[in-house]
């Protein structure tokens, strides 16, 4: 009986749990989730390093004069704060994520990170989907 009475209580601490997941992804996204958070802490201090040791090949030479100038632990957390977002997104419509989503949610939050950095930008959809690629 006991064990059936703690079985259930972590039942329920799950469901609230995925609850309150559900609630956090819907109001600000998939990235503010526990899960979410925990990826991208995971992820971000890899990513930091390999923009850190980046050097674009000449077709990616002007868009990363643009990112450049905008920190790189930025840059890092809002390629993760994208593709996090847009993976949360279809693994709730029960889908796989398409690359054109991921490309779009990335751009735009490159975009809004360089926006953020006051610098003047003005893309259009082609130059978005080239910085979320």
């Amino acid at each position: 009986m006991v064990s059936k009475l703690k079985n259930l209580a972590i039942d329920l601490s799950v469901d609230r749990f995925n609850r309150r997941d559900k609630q956090v992804a819907d109001t600000l996204g998939h990235e503010a989730t526990g899960r979410g958070r925990a990826v991208s802490d995971q992820c971000l201090p890899g990513l930091v390093n390999y923009l850190t040791a980046y050097r674009p090949h000449s077709s990616k030479a002007r868009l990363w004069d643009i990112l450049g100038r905008v920190e790189t632990d930025r840059i890092a957390a809002a390629i993760l704060s994208g593709a996090i977002h847009i993976i949360g997104q279809a693994s709730n419509s029960g889908r796989d994520a398409k690359h054109q989503e991921a490309m779009d949610q990335i751009g735009t939050a490159l975009e809004r990170e360089c926006r953020s950095a006051r610098l003047r930008i003005d893309w259009d959809v082609l130059q978005s989907h080239s910085a979320g690629a």
